[in-house]
């Protein structure tokens, strides 16, 4: 099965897409591994991910169907 990653601010000029889908690699950390393998110009970048609407804070497994969201640090006030 597939997962959708969605690409939010500059990380869309970096990753040169809105979206992408892949197999489920099982973890978060896997597809942080596959993103900066993929995408070169993310090992660089400072981003977060979000899992089915959720801010990861540590590694998380990988149901289906999930959506990742990679978008930029914000700040609020």
């Amino acid at each position: 099965m597939d997962i959708e990653i969605l690409f939010f601010g500059q990380l869309t000029d970096i990753s040169g897409c809105h979206s992408v889908k892949i197999e489920n690699p099982g973890s978060t950390e896997a597809v942080n591994e596959w993103l900066c393998k993929q995408y070169p110009g993310l090992v660089g970048a400072k981003f977060v991910m979000a899992l089915n609407n959720q801010l990861i804070v540590v590694p998380q497994k990988i149901t289906e169907p999930s959506i990742i969201a990679c978008m930029p640090p914000f700040s609020g006030g």
